[in-house]
């Protein structure tokens, strides 16, 4: 009997004691300047390169131009190994919805963002950005 009343503060020790690993670090935690470029149906289709105020914080993505449209701040995901692909999906009431998938690689960010408007029509744009200075 006294051997288990002493095993188990023991245990419940060890337990604070055992190396947790540490979270991964989220790669675009930051602001970011990205321009966006139509690719040639998307440009047939009326569509125009535009540049951007991305923000990503504690796993929410929000963007300044596409929040004009009414593309609230959302959750995005980690993706990849080194979680450096994020995806993420965006609705607007009036203007239909975006996919988001994105790479950070070397200090640069790029990737696909598909914008399906309301009336079903599709434009595809590339986008590349760099992160906006901490200092």
């Amino acid at each position: 009997m006294r051997w288990t009343w002493l095993a188990c503060p023991a245990v419940a020790l060890s337990m604070f004691l055992t190396p947790v690993p540490a979270m991964a670090e989220d790669v675009f935690d930051g602001a970011w300047t990205v321009s966006f470029t139509p690719d040639g149906n998307a440009e047939a289709g009326g569509a125009q390169a535009f540049k951007d105020a991305a923000l990503f914080h504690n796993n929410e993505l929000s963007s300044e131009a596409l929040a004009m449209y009414g593309f609230n701040t959302v959750t995005y995901a980690l993706q990849g190994d080194s979680q450096d692909v994020f995806t993420a999906n965006m609705t607007s009431l009036t203007q239909g919805s975006l996919q988001w998938v994105g790479r950070k690689s070397g200090g640069k960010l790029t990737g696909i963002l598909v914008w399906t408007k309301s009336d079903g029509s599709t434009h595809r744009y590339t986008f590349s950005g760099t992160a906006y200075p901490t200092d």
